[in-house]
């Protein structure tokens, strides 16, 4: 899955001012939608039963297999695929069928869908009629496969507006665009809580929860400066967040602090105190059970003064302490950092435990993005290197630094895998490369392909999907992989996601 570095959410803030400033219209929902989907229907969604092909007489030469029947419904079990677009949120089963616009109203939050997503069915996130305006900025919940929509709460006080002419580092105007920076919302680990931000009526963005089981809502923190980013611990016992005065121009924020809440809201602890000449922004790059945070700053460099902090015991452990490309985490807490040649004098991939320990070293100028693989159970390294043309190699390690058996110089991402490993896809310059498909498929000859997504559980097992940088839709199924084009009429965003039952 392609995934939002921390510094998109500064850019994407930076162009949404530039453009407020400058009185141009952000791009606007489509008012005739695709012959292609399904509108969205008041009523719930009846499930309806495909139809069997018909049976073929035994003296008779084999036929060629029908094609399943297009579902027209949302299936009952999932998954389901969430895709945002410009016009709205938008649903479809597995393999591709009955796609329907669920909203006509963008998702401005949770940037990673994934946090907004609840056992049973549930997705939550932050919605308005524009980012113009942000009337009616609401906290919604949706439940699949109903399609059924229920606004859990309003975030602004009611008779609260956008100013007409709105200043920069203006309090309320700062308490707005908190709900909408990157991720304002996620679900405890349990999925039975979500931690969101809201305008509060004391005119700050702060800190609640919002229980599935009882609907009740709490507030969590209640402080001078706008919190943002929240995130639970492991253990679902805390939820850290930051706090800025100001989110700026696309130059950094005005950095407060970062606190832990409670859940229950027993308890508020400091974690930090921060002056803009110290970070740009901070940011959780990921957590290791019960409750410790691999924090960053960015400060000259996206990731920098990467360290564990222990919410539960208060212990802070540098990791890496000078400027690095990336940084992720492995389940068992071990931590990769990607070190470019133009950020440190020891370039490469390094390996640490959770205690700070160097585990590994293997040098390398030319670093340029690094994450952690869940089904290769590697770390993945993506590298620039010269040539005629230049490319960028992909090279896999575990975590004790031995190099894995993934490696690409054509991928210009990092690969998607199918559920159990066993197919695997590259967006490369010419198109989709197919891994594990079988004979003769190789390449889907389609350019531009900004991202793919693939499940094996659905009607048509291993059908894969893809958005184009121009946002379009499309599926390709087996056995020829034809790429079909389902969303004419509306525009992708990266970020189309699944969602299990």
């Amino acid at each position: 899955m392609s995934k939002t570095h921390p510094t998109r959410f500064v850019s994407l803030l930076a162009i949404s001012l530039f453009m407020l400033a400058c009185g141009l219209p952000f791009a606007t929902k489509n008012e005739q939608p695709p012959a292609t989907a399904t509108q969205p229907s008041p009523t719930e969604i009846q499930q309806k039963t495909p139809t069997s092909a018909p049976a073929v007489p035994t003296e008779a030469p084999p036929l060629p297999a029908e094609k399943p029947v297009e579902r027209t419904t949302l299936s009952e079990n999932g998954p389901w695929l969430l895709i945002p677009a410009i016009e709205g949120l938008w649903v479809a089963n597995d393999d591709g069928s009955a796609l329907r616009q669920i909203t006509t109203t963008p998702v401005m939050s949770p940037t990673h869908l994934q946090k907004g997503i609840a056992p049973g069915g549930y997705f939550a996130f932050v919605t308005a009629e524009s980012y113009e305006t942000l009337e009616n900025l609401s906290l919604m919940l949706l439940k699949l496969p109903e399609g059924r929509l229920e606004t859990i709460t309003p975030l602004i006080p009611s008779g609260v507006k956008m100013p007409q002419t709105p200043e920069i580092c203006e309090p309320g105007f700062e308490a707005m665009r908190a709900l909408t920076i990157g991720d304002s919302l996620e679900w405890s680990p349990d999925g039975k809580t979500l931690a969101y931000i809201a305008f509060t009526p004391g005119g700050t963005a702060d800190l609640y929860t919002y229980s599935m089981e009882t609907g009740k809502i709490t507030q969590l923190s209640d402080g001078s400066s706008q919190a943002f980013e929240p995130s639970w611990s492991p253990d679902g016992t805390y939820i850290l967040h930051y706090g800025a005065s100001c989110f700026g121009t696309g130059a950094g924020f005005a950095m407060t602090g970062a606190w832990a809440s409670a859940a229950d809201g027993s308890d508020t602890k400091k974690l930090y105190t921060f002056t803009m000449q110290e970070t740009e922004y901070e940011h959780v790059v990921g957590w290791y059970p019960p409750a410790t945070a691999l924090m960053a700053s960015a400060s000259g460099c996206q990731t920098s003064r990467l360290r564990t902090k222990d919410i539960l015991s208060g212990k802070e452990t540098t990791i890496y302490s000078g400027c690095a490309a990336n940084a992720a985490i492995a389940p068992d807490g071990v931590i990769g950092v990607l070190v470019s040649d133009f950020m440190g004098e020891q370039p490469g991939f390094y390996l640490f435990t959770p205690q700070g320990q160097r585990i590994a070293y293997i040098p390398d100028d030319d670093g340029v993005e690094l994450e952690y693989s869940d089904g290769l159970g590697l770390f993945l390294t993506r590298h620039f290197r010269e040539g005629d043309p230049p490319y960028y190699e992909t090279l896999s390690f575990d975590t004790k630094g031995a190099a894995g058996a993934y490696q690409s110089k054509e991928a210009l991402d990092f690969p998607v895998l199918s559920k159990d490993g066993s197919r695997q896809i590259e967006i490369t310059q010419k198109g989709i490369k197919l891994t594990g498909f079988g004979s003769g498929l190789g390449q889907i000859e389609k350019q531009g392909v900004s991202q793919a997504l693939l499940y094996e559980t659905g009607q048509e097992p291993g059908v894969l999907f893809f958005v184009n940088d121009t946002g379009e839709f499309y599926r390709a199924s087996p056995p020829d992989y034809e790429p079909e084009l389902l969303s004419a009429g509306i525009t992708i965003w990266d970020g189309a996601t699944w969602m299990l039952p």
